[in-house]
């Protein structure tokens, strides 16, 4: 967490390397002098752009609203200059001689009143002035402007006051400058150096005259055991001092304007406003409505509730919103979503999504970050802070299981599929704009098992038929769906007569209806950012709520396609969606480890169940006084509801048939024959481009992709396999009513682990069946826990090994074999003698 925090303080430091300036200011076509009706204005002289007050205005409060964008990125992905909401601040000016100064308003920040707090952010150089009216340099006084974020998260940063954070920018200057009737905004750019590197930012401020909302009651946080909320930052307790917050909720007293950016493709227009519009029926009447944005209206926009569309096949979509600091009204939202929601499988193509396997080595190396490193972040490490940055990559991660429906769809199937995935998405984005948090639990109202769920989906692929009994696969559009949820979930928002969902309304109807009762448990799951990893039914892409079955399923699932994801990774290789990843055949085999983890990672999911501590945040709502005097009550709920959930997958056999020797060997054994199905049909060796035409695999290079697949699934089977043992050991099995069955199965598995092979020529490595024999003497819920089954197997291996060896196992003498075999002679003979319970001692080999 310290190390956590900070990051976070640094990457805050540099994100505000912004505000600054100094300097002549370049102009564009000179403008005319604004006039202004609220006190500050414009005038534009030859010298520059600069700002105006009358004196009648000084002293009065203003609020400052800001947002701040990169104009660059940097790195192998460019990104557009999407803007984040900045905190925004109740602020007053001063005259002091020949300077203005800025203040930031104390009240809310202090207890009492008995001592006056003076807080300078900055001060204007004053270039003119008359009787009326004071003439500043904007832009030479915002060179230490301060700045932090305008939403909070107590369940991160706590309830705590923090400073802000300013460094001085080179160079500035005013890039535009508008006056509207009770408003002025301010448009700076500038470009920082921080440790040797130039970033070139946006900042664009935004100036009203305060007055608040007298009719908006502020409603203070309560926590996150139930609900979720974004806050304003925090404020003082006028008494005590002590920090606290308030929930960030619109005034719904008039009707909400979210404004569809004119670069929305026209096809998918409604669809946005349907993931707009479905807050209405949260709501239970009309408090968002959805139009076409003006032309050239653009976000930022502080006019504006702008749905931003720009170009980019490789990022997301994220929200955005400011507030009153004193009250935590939201005044401003905005949400950014890329294009590349558009482009999730454009034809049949998901080969666009890199499924392009890292190097494990480096992988983890690059999560280590050195003290030099750990203060120069880049903008996008900065972007990805965000929250919420919701990625299609992500979203798609599951759909190579779909691949051989996905691409026979005719185009406008894919766009009615488009379609959804964007009313989703849209729905999610906004609701953070309203205000509320994640709900990583919404899934867990989902009773389906992992077939169920793909045959629903496969069907609603080929002919966007939903079962007459559907029900939602989440009790929230707030979750990270995968593909088939969110694809479904966008189905039913688009329906009329979809029933909002239960977690959703729940929270609406306490945040914007009766927030004055405490939140309580009402059997809808809830969970959030910071519980995740904490909670094994609070995860980020999860589905369902059996989770024995689902990932026991995702393993078994996940096995059987091992031929489909080598297939996509060659076609990928291919008909990259962007021709410059596009490379020869030759040189895109993945490794057998990549592979293989698509099993072994759900497969170590159903093992954290079944042996390790299990930590249910449906037990922890039931119980709001829980602490560790009921640990035992805590364990005694857990272990009843996993013999449950076994017994909901079919019984132990079901969870763990990944494990059945018989079929894993039956499975492994066909992947070269499935494999060579897949890339002799003719879908695939004519799959569209996506600029048109088709793939084409010439016959040389469907040869070298049978070859080495041959080569590469051997490997796949030997890491399955050491995977698999490997999480087998990794913990005492849990005492539930199938235990014994548990046992049986984790000695038939570590006989086949052992034994598999001819002679002396074993299926798996030494170190994987050495695995295999920890396994067998590794710790269970009994003294004698696999102990009966030890014997057999080693007499099954000293039978084979005597057949090899043409004499009894105690008459072989290592010395009198090969020295290029004696080593794997007296590998053979420890590994026997482990298991009859004898020490092996070897003569030492001659050298």
């Amino acid at each position: 967490m310290l190390r956590r925090y900070r990051l976070s303080i640094l990457f805050i430091v540099l994100l505000f390397l912004t505000h600054c300036s100094g300097g002549a200011s370049p102009k564009e076509e000179p403008m005319p002098e604004v006039s202004d009706t609220f006190g500050i204005g414009v005038k534009q002289t030859e010298a520059g752009t600069f700002l105006t007050i009358q004196k009648e205005a000084l002293e009065k409060e203003f609020l400052l609203q800001s947002s701040m964008a990169w104009q660059r990125s940097y790195g192998w992905h460019a990104t557009n200059p999407t803007s984040s909401a900045l905190k925004s601040r109740i602020v007053v000016f001063q005259e002091n001689g020949d300077e203005l100064l800025l203040l930031e308003a104390a009240e809310g920040f202090q207890p009492g009143e008995e001592l006056a707090a003076h807080v300078l952010m900055t001060s204007f150089p004053i270039v003119e002035r008359d009787d009326e009216t004071l003439v500043f340099d904007f832009n030479e006084g915002m060179v230490n402007a301060l700045l932090s974020w305008d939403w909070y998260v107590s369940d991160y940063s706590g309830n705590v006051i923090r400073p802000d954070f300013a460094l001085p920018a080179q160079n500035s200057y005013i890039r535009e400058a508008k006056a509207y009737p009770e408003a002025i905004s301010v448009a700076q750019n500038l470009s920082v150096e921080f440790l040797y590197t130039i970033y070139p930012m946006e900042v664009t401020y935004y100036f009203t005259q305060y007055q608040g909302n007298p009719s908006y009651v502020p409603v203070e946080s309560p926590g996150l055991d139930y609900l979720g909320y974004f806050e304003a930052n925090p404020l003082a307790q006028s008494d005590f001092g002590m920090g606290y917050t308030y929930i960030t909720r619109w005034d719904t007293s008039k009707p909400v304007t979210y404004y569809l950016s004119r670069s929305i493709p026209e096809k998918y227009r409604d669809a946005v406003r349907q993931g707009v519009l479905y807050w209405n029926r949260v709501f239970g009447k009309e408090v968002l409505r959805a139009e076409l944005a003006p032309e050239g209206i653009t976000a930022p926009n502080f006019e504006h509730n702008i749905i931003q569309w720009h170009t980019d096949h490789y990022s997301g979509a994220y929200a955005d919103a400011q507030m009153d600091p004193r009250t935590g009204e939201i005044l401003h939202a905005q949400v950014f979503i890329s294009s590349a929601f558009t482009e999730w499988a454009r034809v049949h193509d998901l080969p666009k999504f890199d499924r392009e396997p890292e190097d494990k080595e480096k992988s983890e190396k690059a999560k280590k970050v050195t003290p030099e490193e750990e203060v120069f972040l880049t903008a996008p490490q900065l972007e990805e802070s965000r929250l919420c940055h919701l990625r299609v990559h992500d979203l798609v991660g599951s759909l190579y299981k779909y691949r051989d429906v996905v691409g026979a769809l005719p185009p406008e199937r894919i766009d009615s599929l488009t379609k959804d995935v964007i009313r989703e998405v849209v729905a999610h984005e906004v609701g953070h704009t309203l205000g509320l948090r994640h709900n990583f639990a919404a899934t867990t109202v989902n009773e389906w098992s992992g077939k169920k769920e793909k045959d629903v989906f496969r069907h609603y692929l080929k002919t966007g038929e939903l079962p007459d009994d559907m029900v939602p696969p989440a009790n929230s559009v707030m979750d990270y769906l995968d593909v088939a949820n969110a694809i479904l979930m966008g189905a039913l928002i688009g329906r009329s007569e979809t029933e909002p969902l239960a977690h959703d309304r729940y929270a609406m109807q306490w945040g914007y209806s009766a927030p004055e009762q405490r939140p309580r448990y009402e059997g809808h799951p809830f969970c959030t950012d910071s519980h995740v990893y904490r909670f094994d039914d609070c995860l980020r892409w999860d589905a369902g709520k059996h989770l024995v079955e689902r990932r026991a399923y995702e393993a078994m699932n996940n096995l059987e396609k091992i031929p489909w994801i080598l297939s996509e990774i060659y076609l990928n290789a291919k008909a990259h969606f962007n021709p410059r990843f596009r490379r020869p055949v030759e040189e895109s085999t993945p490794p057998s480890w990549y592979l293989a983890d698509f099993v072994a990672a759900p497969w170590d999911g159903v093992l954290s169940l079944l042996a390790d501590d299990v930590t249910l945040r449906s037990i922890y709502l039931e119980y709001p006084d829980l602490t560790d005097i009921d640990e035992d009550k805590v364990a005694e709920e857990t272990l009843a509801w996993l013999n449950d959930e076994v017994a909901h997958a079919g019984g132990i056999e079901n969870v763990l048939e990944l494990i059945d020797p018989e079929m894993f060997d039956k499975t492994v054994q066909g992947f070269p024959a499935q494999f060579e199905r897949i890339v002799a049909s003719a879908d695939y060796q004519n799959a569209p481009l996506p600029e048109g035409g088709a793939v084409g695999f010439t016959a040389d290079e469907l040869d070298y992709m049978r070859k080495r697949s041959r080569e590469l699934f051997s490997g796949v089977d030997e890491q399955l396999a050491s995977a698999i043992t490997s999480s087998l050991g990794r913990g005492v099995p849990k005492p539930i009513g199938e235990v014994e069955k548990i046992e049986a199965a984790l000695a038939e598995w570590a006989e086949y682990v052992i034994t598999s092979g001819q002679g002396l020529e074993f299926r798996y490595s030494l170190d994987t069946r050495w695995q295999a024999v920890f396994l067998l003497h590794s710790r269970g819920p009994f003294p004698d826990w696999l102990t009966a089954y030890i014997p057999p197997i080693a007499e099954k291996l000293r039978r084979q090994l005597e057949a090899a060896f043409g004499m009894p196992i105690e008459e072989v003498d290592v010395s009198e074999f090969p020295r290029d075999q004696r080593q794997h002679i007296s590998d053979e003979l420890a590994i026997y003698y482990s298991l009859a319970m004898r020490v092996y001692v070897p003569e030492p080999i001659a050298e």
